[in-house]
């Protein structure tokens, strides 16, 4: 309607400039700052264009669920500060990369925690299986130009976020060695693993049910 024209422009460019800061972040801090720059506009976006029942309980849904998975990737980023004391991707890659096999297998418990949790936040993002329960209701309660945003927008930024974060892209620097070259495993060994379970459950369990 021509009374929301200004308010879901303004909320779509803000969300492209999330989306875009998403790719450009190299330190966490920064990263939590432009998904959230991705989320909260997307709430505004999904309650303007209907105000019925279905609208606001997607609307709220999604806020909630939202809040819900950013606490767990703080929660997960503070782990990671924690370990390497600072909050700059390619310093923390470096430091697992450089460590030795005692140093590794001493915070081995901290590190699956930190990867447990932030894949938790962000598979939130990207509705992977068992974070995709929300899906049916929000997409079902919000407009179609809504559903079809939420489906793809978002999703970008928690792709890319993952990407960044878990080391599938290594910063400028950041030297791999020889006996740790398989991209994807600075967090830890696991990481490729647990994303081969996500990817394939998601392709299946998700799209059936």
């Amino acid at each position: 309607p021509e009374r929301q024209v200004a308010d879901h422009h303004a909320c779509l460019l803000i969300i492209l400039a999330g989306v875009g800061l998403v790719g450009c972040s190299n330190d966490l801090v920064t990263l939590f700052l432009a998904l959230e720059l991705v989320s909260i506009p997307t709430y505004v976006l999904l309650y303007l264009p209907r105000h019925d029942d279905a609208s606001q309980e997607a609307s709220l849904k999604y806020f909630l669920l939202s809040i819900f998975s950013s606490g767990l990737v703080l929660f997960g980023f503070s782990y990671l500060f924690g370990l390497t004391g600072t909050t700059n991707i390619a310093g923390i890659l470096h430091a697992f990369y450089g460590a030795s096999a005692e140093e590794s297998k001493a915070v081995s418990g901290m590190v699956q925690v930190a990867m447990l949790t932030i894949v938790a936040g962000l598979g939130f993002r990207i509705t992977a299986v068992p974070f995709h329960f929300y899906a049916p209701d929000v997409f079902q309660g919000t407009s179609t130009s809504g559903a079809a945003f939420l489906s793809y927008v978002p999703k970008i930024a928690g792709f890319v976020a993952l990407l960044r974060v878990f080391g599938f892209v290594v910063p400028v620097g950041v030297t791999m060695p020889i006996e740790r070259s398989l991209v994807g495993i600075g967090l830890n060994d696991q990481v490729p693993t647990l994303f081969w379970f996500l990817a394939a459950l998601t392709m299946t369990i998700g799209n059936i049910l």
